[in-house]
């Protein structure tokens, strides 16, 4: 992000509403066990976002680790990998950070498992081969959204503090008057 825009080069960029989030570098997490799989969208990530800051990760148990340690702004994995499939991850990244957005992506796409990939809580999927403009686009708008739920996230918690002030202030001012009342 720069100046308030998660600027995407090749021509796709969303603007945040003023106010709307925190600019900070977009941190994408990409899980395959595929090794070039896995060069291959980091350079595709570096290329298209601006400064990003891009970690990958073999297997689903090593993603998960990861995901404990940093707030992503997405995750972008493969569905079929043989410790933990796509969809499983995308479930528990969702426990774990639920602002989180996840893209799934694979080379066996077909009704049911894009039904499955929604179910799981996706964010969107993906087929292989991967049009480029096509996966961007929705990186951009997943990590736009992650980072709404974050900042939304954010605003109902100082809110709830404020709200948690006021009934104790409130209390005290009930506490006093009773008190006053009872001098009288």
């Amino acid at each position: 992000m720069l100046n308030g825009k998660l600027n995407v080069r090749g021509g796709v960029s969303f603007a945040y509403p003023a106010g709307g989030c925190q600019m900070k570098r977009v941190r994408v997490l990409i899980v395959d066990d595929e090794p070039d799989v896995l060069v291959i969208l980091n350079d595709l990530l570096r290329f298209h976002l601006v400064d990003p800051l891009v970690d990958t990760a073999r297997s689903g148990t090593a993603a998960l680790a990861l995901i404990r340690r940093h707030d992503y702004d997405l995750v972008i994995s493969d569905v079929l990998m043989p410790d933990m499939d796509g969809f499983t991850l995308t479930g528990k990244v969702g426990a774990v950070r639920p602002n989180t957005p996840t893209i799934l992506v694979t080379a066996h796409g077909d009704g049911d498992v894009g039904v499955r990939a929604m179910n799981s809580g996706a964010y969107a999927f993906v087929t292989k081969p991967i049009d480029h403009e096509y996966l961007m686009a929705w990186v951009a708008r997943a990590i736009h959204m992650g980072r709404l739920g974050r900042n939304l996230e954010s605003q109902r918690n100082a809110l709830r503090r404020e709200t948690e002030v006021l009934q104790r202030a409130n209390l005290a001012l009930h506490e006093a008057i009773e008190k006053h009342r009872s001098h009288e």
